[in-house]
């Protein structure tokens, strides 16, 4: 594990959010509460979002349904992703700048 998936990499963050751990994908979150509620966000370590293995993303995602109201992210555009796969991670919005030059439905 190196570069921005790296555990070390994610602490270094840690004043803007929980680091938390993506435990099937190998990548890391950062968690925040929203002030004032008792919920809880997410965003990608800036400035790109990187993990190990990318099509085990959206397993990771599953498991937070009940626990944050949103992840945002800028996903590595050399990662082994694609427009597809974003969008099953990302159901409701997937902006893809990187993706054949389609626009997002």
């Amino acid at each position: 594990m190196n570069g921005y998936s790296h555990p070390d990499y994610a602490a270094s963050l840690a004043e803007f959010g929980h680091p938390r751990a993506l435990p099937r994908s190998g990548g890391w979150l950062l968690e925040r509460s929203i002030t004032d509620t008792p919920y809880h966000d997410a965003m990608g370590c800036y400035p790109l979002f990187a993990c190990r293995d990318w099509s085990k993303l959206n397993l990771d995602f599953e498991e937070l349904t009940n626990e944050l109201v949103s992840v945002s992210l800028v996903a590595d555009p050399f990662g082994d992703h694609g427009s597809v796969l974003l969008r099953k991670c990302f159901p409701f919005t997937v902006t893809c700048v990187f993706c054949s030059g389609a626009t997002p439905p």
